[in-house]
């Protein structure tokens, strides 16, 4: 898998292959929308819900991923975007906390290489994205790229809202699917 991952992106990071709607919103308290999460794709029903958590602190990469850990999700953490672009092309994850200014690579071209690799390598499928910043301004890509925007500092009552909001429209998402007959594939 890391061969294939070191693959997808050649030339960026490769030594690390192993390792929203209104950006204006200073609201602490997380509100997914429907419509936005219904273009989202999730991993199979059954599986337990995959997050990738990438934040240059190696502490509050360590709390993050101990706090979704703890809501039963599978967590892997990434400390540079290149390791994160790496890590992407190699799994397909529930959730991706994604910092903006990261060493390497910056959040912004991240997101922006990881949904240009998406729609090429994983058609018909998205991955729910949210952007973490302490400058809103350094958000500067497109909003459509990612699904939300929280500032920073972000607690972790606010990752534990995301996660379990998320979570319960993930299950609800693949119990129509499942009384729907329709099977998702990724």
């Amino acid at each position: 898998a890391a061969a294939a991952a070191a693959a997808a992106f050649p030339g960026i990071g490769q030594e690390h292959a192993l390792a929203s709607w209104s950006k204006k919103r200073k609201r602490p308290d997380v509100e997914l929308d429907e419509q936005t999460l219904n273009k989202c794709t999730f991993t199979p029903s059954g599986n337990i819900p995959k997050a990738l958590v990438v934040e240059d602190s190696k502490s509050t990469c360590l709390l993050f991923a101990k706090v979704i850990a703890g809501l039963g999700w599978q967590t892997v953490s990434a400390q540079d975007g290149a390791c994160a672009l790496q890590l992407l092309a190699s799994e397909v994850y529930d959730l991706v906390l994604l910092d903006v200014q990261l060493p390497l690579l910056s959040g912004n071209d991240v997101v922006q290489k990881f949904r240009e690799w998406e729609t090429a390598h994983r058609p018909g499928c998205r991955t729910a994205v949210v952007m973490m910043s302490g400058d809103e301004t350094a958000v500067e890509v497109d909003s459509a790229m990612f699904e939300h925007f929280i500032p920073k500092p972000v607690a972790t009552t606010t990752v534990t809202q995301l996660c379990e909001e998320l979570g319960n429209f993930r299950d609800h998402k693949v119990m129509v699917q499942r009384v729907a007959g329709i099977d998702e594939k990724h």
